[in-house]
């Protein structure tokens, strides 16, 4: 089973279908996006100061995903300071992400990407929001999962 995902992500960044008119570039086919060749740009932000802190241009075939964990170190030691905090969309919700972050000791806040498994899983909506306590609980057991406030989602000393 992780063997096939793993070959799957591998096939997405390949580049098969090369452009005969500017070959950096990646042909990019995602559900509900413009096919064709493409460049994707990632951008980071600082939150708390509104400023954006990286841009980092790829081939339209490169996964969100995939430069995520590289550019925040590119950050930190470009710009000399810790990341504490880091956000990202469901699309970054991959093992790879999560593991990068506990190894730059960073706070992830990733939406979770609802994947078919063979076992069950919480789904999305079945999380409800606590306004009195601030955190996230599974509305069956109202246990807190995640606390919701945080002063900025990229913090550094």
């Amino acid at each position: 089973m992780w063997k096939k995902a793993d070959q799957e992500r591998k096939r997405v960044t390949r580049n098969i279908l090369p452009s005969t008119t500017d070959p950096e570039a990646g042909y990019m086919n995602r559900p509900g996006k413009v096919k064709g060749f493409h460049y994707l740009s990632h951008t980071s932000i600082d939150c708390e100061h509104g400023i954006i802190t990286d841009i980092h241009v790829t081939p339209g075939n490169v996964l969100d995903w995939q430069p995520y964990v590289e550019r925040l170190k590119t950050q930190e030691r470009k710009l000399g300071f810790k990341i504490k905090k880091a956000g990202a969309d469901k699309g970054y919700d991959y093992a790879e992400v999560h593991f990068g972050l506990e190894k730059l000791a960073i706070e992830g806040y990733i939406s979770p990407y609802e994947r078919a498994t063979s076992f069950q899983t919480t789904k999305t909506k079945e999380f409800l929001y606590d306004e009195i306590n601030d955190c996230t609980a599974v509305a069956s057991n109202w246990i807190p999962i995640v606390k919701q406030s945080m002063p900025a989602i990229i913090g550094h000393n």
